[in-house]
């Protein structure tokens, strides 16, 4: 009787580990609800090297557990091989807010920026992510739209962030 036990506990647990799969490549892909958004933004998210009118940048941006932001451009040569220039754009705030649906459809997440100048100036954007790649509305950090109303949504042409 102790056998039949061990035995069916055996195979419950192996039918129970062959009914789940796992690909390489389950962890890099996260759903886009507020909730998970708050725990898989939080890192460094680096773009690829960016040449427009002779000048080439990396945007990098970092997301921490305290809700601050960092932000910097780091100019270079045009292939991105040598630091030239580096602009930083720190402390920012950011909160995440509900999910929602972009301009095109694609689900997405509220994502609002707090600046600590005199103003303490809010602008409102979106964020999704897609393939361990982090995209943020009209690709745009500093400027986003000024009232909940002019909120940026659009994704068509935001650069594909990869978390480092």
């Amino acid at each position: 009787m102790k056998i039949k036990r061990v035995l069916i506990g055996i195979s419950a647990l192996f039918l129970v580990a062959c009914g789940s799969s796992t690909d390489d490549n389950s962890n890099s892909i996260f759903d886009n609800t507020a909730s998970s958004m708050k725990q898989n933004i939080i890192g460094t998210w680096e773009s690829e090297c960016l040449n427009a009118n002779n000048i080439s940048t990396i945007m990098v941006i970092t997301f921490t557990a305290t809700e601050k932001l960092g932000y910097e451009n780091l100019y270079s040569d045009l292939n991105c091989s040598n630091l030239n220039f580096k602009s930083d754009y720190n402390p920012i705030t950011y909160t995440i807010g509900e999910a929602t649906t972009s301009k095109n459809g694609e689900n997405s997440v509220e994502l609002n920026f707090t600046y600590p100048d005199n103003l303490n100036r809010i602008t409102y954007s979106m964020v999704r992510t897609s393939a361990n790649k982090l995209y943020i509305a009209n690709n745009d950090i500093l400027y986003g739209g000024e009232t909940v109303e002019e909120r940026h949504n659009d994704f068509s042409s935001s650069i594909p962030l990869t978390k480092k």
